[in-house]
């Protein structure tokens, strides 16, 4: 049977699904005592205010993926080794299992890209199964090769400097810019004439003009936020000037929360860790199926993740994994008409939600400190209320004045620009 660019995806996400069941199951092997680990999302899922679903898996590749990318509570994220590697390469592998189950068709530049995150991961978690995934990767390369026309010489150079150079090449996640140096990504490119100006010919792993638009290593080069916090003490500027030199950690009575497997705290909010998923030909092509549902998909992976998200910022991520940080006006209206059409709900406030969420009856809120890039305008009037329900509920003795200076210094704030004063006004009247 001839392998398509889909059987392929599926033949990796497959592999990768059975290597990391075990991988999950013994790191927390002592703490469960023989439960299942899929019980951890049972109780995240409780604590954001969600219901459980009734079809966790442990082998099923979508809660294992949110097992490396999200906040475990006391074990945070135990699956990183402080370069947020691991979790950058699940997140990308998220949006492609995402594409794969809504029957996405996939070029084969696009399944060698899975096939080898899929790789990079398993190496990246010490896994003996990477070297298999690697073999898979290399197989819908020699494809990817045949249809370019290339000889099987160029490929097995391509694949042995990929091979050598993935830890290499992965230790640019943590640290490298959008310009940092020639690595095993671009090198691997000139095999089959890439670099900047490579032409059709070129294999993954080429430069900005090559085969796909960006190499192994511009994947994730630049595309792994520095560190949210600044370093206690340090200045700091919001993104659109909301604070300045600023420290405010939330009140520990906010924080607290009934003891469960994973810790007696609330969950605080988790900024999503942006995945780059193709260049910005895709957002520039929206008037044809395959770059919407790509965006579509994109889209309502960092929802999933990041829920309830202001609009304004779904649009600025989903931008990002496309390797856009600055849009035009006309470009990001239709960004945005892609983005509010992923399958989610978007409230009159402008929040998108899962459609399984109901906003007027969810009573949660995520806290987080001065140090976490969270514009206070991207915080859901309902969050905001909810906030406000239980500080006032704890503290009744508050006046208005000193409990609205609460709900801000719940969300890492204490000075009230104009738009802040607004929005937590507007979030008040809510709250009652």
């Amino acid at each position: 049977m001839k392998m398509t660019p889909n059987l392929y995806v599926k033949s990796a996400l497959d592999y990768l699904a059975s290597r990391l069941d075990p991988i999950i199951g013994e790191r927390f092997a002592r703490e469960l005592g023989g439960h299942p680990w899929t019980v951890i999302l049972r109780i995240i899922d409780e604590k954001k205010g969600r219901k459980p679903s009734d079809e966790y898996m442990c082998g099923d590749l979508q809660p294992q993926l949110r097992m490396l990318t999200e906040w475990l509570g006391e074990f945070a994220y135990p699956f990183d080794r402080g370069d947020r590697i691991s979790r950058t390469l699940a997140g990308e592998l998220r949006i492609f299992r995402n594409r794969l189950s809504h029957t996405y068709r996939f070029e084969m530049d696009e399944a060698y890209r899975a096939a080898d995150t899929s790789a990079r991961l398993l190496a990246e978690l010490a896994d003996a199964g990477a070297t298999h995934a690697r073999t898979i990767a290399d197989d819908i390369l020699m494809d990817l090769a045949r249809e370019r026309g290339l000889t099987r010489s160029a490929v097995d150079e391509v694949i042995a400097k990929t091979d050598s150079s993935i830890v290499a090449d992965e230790g640019a996640l943590s640290g490298g810019g959008a310009d940092g140096g020639a690595g095993a990504g671009a090198s691997a490119g000139t095999v089959a004439g890439g670099g900047a100006d490579a032409g059709a010919g070129a294999l993954p792993g080429g430069g900005a003009g090559g085969a796909l638009g960006y190499g192994a290593k511009q994947r994730h080069q630049g595309l792994v936020p520095t560190p949210t916090g600044a370093t206690r003490g340090q200045s700091r500027i919001g993104i659109e000037g909301e604070w300045a030199d600023e420290h405010v950690e939330p009140a520990p009575e906010v924080m607290a929360s009934d003891r469960t497997f994973i810790g007696a705290s609330r969950l605080p909010y988790q900024p999503w860790q942006v995945a780059r998923d193709g260049d910005r030909t895709v957002i520039e092509d929206l008037r044809k199926k395959s770059p919407r549902l790509q965006v579509r998909s994109v889209a309502l992976e960092i929802v999933d993740f990041e829920w309830p998200i202001a609009v304004e910022r779904l649009v600025r991520l989903t931008a990002s994994s496309f390797g856009v940080t600055h849009l035009g006006g006309k470009l990001k209206k239709q960004l945005e008409r892609q983005v509010v059409q992923c399958g989610a709900f978007v409230d009159d406030d402008k929040f998108v939600w899962p459609s399984d969420i109901d906003p007027t009856t969810w009573d949660q809120f995520r806290p987080n400190g001065s140090d976490v890039g969270r514009e206070f305008t991207h915080i859901s009037p309902v969050e905001i209320a909810n906030a406000a329900k239980f500080i006032s509920a704890k503290r009744p003795e508050l006046g208005r004045a000193e409990l609205e200076s609460e709900v801000l210094r719940t969300f890492g704030r204490a000075r009230r620009s104009g738009k802040i004063r607004t929005h937590l006004e507007n979030a008040m009247e809510r709250a009652g």
